[in-house]
């Protein structure tokens, strides 16, 4: 809660002081404050007060997305292990867009997905017109999982179809990570997206993969990069 002074104007706006106002609600109470606002306030005191969550697949994905290094760790610890050799020998052949496609499923060995990254981004012309097809209908998490993760490093210059299955997949797992991809890297004027959806999904019931968690990291993210957060 000390992220924002007592002395400070309250986030509420209501032009009190913070020690006047707020500061004694809740965490819940504040936190509903910030919902009920129309537009972002990527402040340090919004994201104290949200639930984070460091375990979750969402936080995995935004780890693989931001921190190359630490997974390269990861994925070189499991490689010496000597584990799907003869698979990687395969991919490492493959040139056919539509064949790399095809091996972005749970079939394919999670010590072989960097390298099929890599050889989707060889071949991004032909790829990502594919990816983006598939994605429009396939619902399969470690699909998802991946695509975003090849979106992330072939680069992406049309962000509007992003946008479009960001705001209306009828996967929730979809929607969270695609927001995530988005505050990662996406334009600004996607920001009141990514919001939306954390909202949406953190009062959507039952889901089974902490779906809120993609937006609120990508949230962060934006936060960062533009100049909200300190880094």
């Amino acid at each position: 809660m000390m992220s924002i002074g007592r002395n400070e104007p309250c986030f509420c706006g209501s032009g009190l002081k913070y020690k006047k106002c707020c500061i004694n609600k809740s965490t819940e109470e504040q936190s509903a404050l910030y919902e009920a606002m129309d537009t972002p306030r990527l402040s340090q005191h919004f994201f104290d007060l949200q639930p984070f969550k460091k375990v979750s697949q969402p936080a995995l994905v935004w780890g693989m997305l931001t921190l190359p290094a630490t997974m390269e760790k990861v994925n070189q610890l499991s490689k010496q292990m000597n584990r799907g050799k003869d698979e990687a020998d395969f991919i490492s052949g493959l040139s056919d867009a539509a064949a790399l496609v095809e091996r972005m499923n749970e079939q394919t060995d999670k010590v072989n997905h960097k390298l099929l990254l890599d050889q989707l981004v060889k071949h991004k012309e032909a790829v990502t017109p594919i990816v983006l097809d598939k994605l429009a209908t396939d619902d399969e998490p470690v699909f998802v999982e991946l695509a975003v993760r090849y979106l992330h490093e072939a680069g992406i210059e049309d962000w509007e179809p992003i946008a479009k299955l960001a705001a209306e997949a009828e996967s929730a797992y979809k929607r969270s990570l695609l927001s995530l991809l988005l505050g990662v890297k996406g334009p600004e004027d996607k920001l009141p997206l990514v919001w939306k959806q954390y909202l949406d999904l953190k009062k959507q019931k039952g889901l089974q993969k902490d779906e809120e968690q993609g937006p609120l990291y990508g949230l962060m993210e934006y936060g960062y990069r533009l100049g909200f957060l300190d880094s």
